[in-house]
C-alpha cells in the first residue's frame, strides 16, 4: 500500500499529467488482480466437481419414453450441459 502512495507523490509538471498518471494506475490494478485469480478457481472448479458425489444422477441421463396409466405421454431427453 505504501508503493503505491509513493508512486502517486511523484512531482509532475502539471495538473493534467498528474491525473492522467493517476488514471493510468487506476486501470491497471484491476486488470492485473483478476489476470491472477482466474486460472487457479477454474482448476479447483473442475477438481472439486470430479469426485463421485457430483456423478450421482448420471443413471438419468438419457432419452425417455414417459407413460401416464399405460398411455404414452410424450418422451424426455436428458443430457448433461457440464464435464
Amino acid at each position: 500500500m505504501l508503493a503505491w502512495l509513493a508512486l502517486l507523490s511523484l512531482p509532475f509538471k502539471n495538473q493534467a499529467s498528474e491525473m492522467k498518471y493517476v488514471l493510468s494506475l487506476l486501470l491497471l490494478i484491476p486488470l492485473v488482480s483478476s489476470a491472477q485469480d482466474q486460472e487457479p478457481a477454474a482448476t479447483a472448479a473442475a477438481a472439486v466437481c470430479s469426485t463421485g458425489k457430483y456423478r450421482q444422477f448420471d443413471f438419468w441421463i438419457g432419452d425417455w419414453d414417459v407413460s401416464s396409466n399405460g398411455q404414452a405421454a410424450g418422451t424426455n431427453s436428458i443430457h448433461p450441459i457440464h464435464d
